[in-house]
């Protein structure tokens, strides 16, 4: 089963926040996610906490974790940016993965260049000491032949 956030699914959104046994239920059960969970908690706060030494003092607007009515528009500010997030995901995330792609096939390429590089070296040395072996054995035309 999938569990998703209500709070978004209620938006219009499709927020996965993970799966639960049974893997194969294609079902879909309710959470919440961090941001709106953090929204919920700051509307169940009390409006303001008693200072110390005076029990009964007179809650503070700065005791509050936002002021009356801006918890929706905190919401719809955060609905907007996590939008314009999307947006740009769509927008940038594509060129990001084929960049990261070719960066990976040159990578490949320099590597395989190196190996080839070690080889061809290798062989040099190889044909180097044959040349060395053949001087050193002496030539072959200067056996007699019979007539």
């Amino acid at each position: 089963m999938k569990v998703v956030c209500a709070w978004c699914q209620h938006r219009g959104w499709r927020t996965v926040l993970r799966e639960i046994e049974p893997f194969d239920d294609p079902r879909e059960t309710h959470g919440i996610c961090w941001v709106h969970e953090r929204l919920v908690m700051a509307q169940l706060r009390p409006t303001a906490a008693p200072r110390p030494g005076s029990p009964n003092a007179e809650p503070q607007p700065s005791d509050r974790p936002f002021p009356a009515g801006e918890i929706e528009s905190v919401t719809d500010r955060i609905a907007t940016w996590i939008d314009e997030g999307i947006v740009l995901l769509a927008r940038v995330l594509p060129d990001l993965l084929a960049e990261e792609e070719r960066r990976g096939r040159a990578e490949a390429a320099e590597r395989e260049c190196d190996e080839l590089r070690q080889r061809i070296h290798h062989l040099q040395q190889e044909l180097n000491a044959l040349r060395q072996e053949n001087k050193t054995s002496g030539p072959c035309a200067t056996t007699s032949r019979p007539t």
